[in-house]
């Protein structure tokens, strides 16, 4: 559990992404860089994977990532979900400046897909709160909400002619393969772009990606 009283009696304090991460924890993760900025403290982020989307680098740390994990650190903080350093973020009342509500509403609007899934009251609170701290929402809404890669354009083409509707069209399925991503330049991740078209037609409530022996499924509303 993140802790207030290890960040203060540590001197360099390494900030871990999963190997897994996702936009909404890299987007936590700068924001906890920015505070630990703030106490005067050596921090560094560190990451196994290498790539990561060009849309990510409107975040203000991410030219400090790193692929070597810092042999002098004395506290690691291994981020796993973007909740917990919001949470860590109220119970200890930090002030936020503007990079870290921006960091935050970057996280914010990545988790729930700009407020579309797992919203409520104190979501649209929190989000009031960080653009009152000066959130550049601009920025955030043009890099996380409305950037769509090229390779990922490729592949939603690709899946979406592949697409069969089954059980009178409530089930959407797509069947991927290695070449599908390999012409496209793609990665799995960017399914989801498929995805979420397929889901906003009126009658599916199910989609099935199905990629080898694995099944990737979504439910709708």
């Amino acid at each position: 559990m993140l802790n207030i009283d290890d960040i203060n009696e540590a001197k360099h304090i390494v900030i871990t992404l999963p190997s897994d991460t996702t936009h909404s924890v890299i987007a936590s993760a700068n924001a906890l860089y920015s505070f630990i900025l703030t106490l005067h403290k050596k921090v560094s982020l560190y990451s196994g994977a290498t790539a990561f989307g060009s849309n990510l680098y409107f975040l203000p740390w991410m030219d400090k990532l790193k692929n070597s994990y810092p042999s002098s650190a004395d506290l690691e903080i291994k981020v796993q979900t973007s909740d917990e350093i919001s949470a860590f973020f109220k119970k200890n009342s930090i002030k936020l400046n503007s990079k870290m509500a921006t960091s935050l509403y970057a996280a914010l609007i990545a988790k729930t897909e700009g407020f579309l899934k797992d919203t409520d009251s104190t979501v649209f609170a929190e989000a009031k709160e960080l653009l009152e701290a000066g959130a550049d929402i601009n920025s955030c809404n043009e890099n996380i909400l409305k950037y769509i890669s090229l390779a990922a354009l490729r592949l939603k083409s690709i899946l979406l002619q592949k697409m069969v509707l089954k059980d009178e069209a409530k089930l959407a399925l797509f069947n991927l393969d290695d070449e599908d991503l390999k012409s496209s330049g793609a990665s799995i991740k960017d399914v989801n772009l498929a995805v979420k078209d397929a889901l906003s037609l009126p009658s599916v409530k199910t989609v099935v990606v199905k990629y080898g022996n694995k099944e990737i499924v979504r439910e709708g509303e």
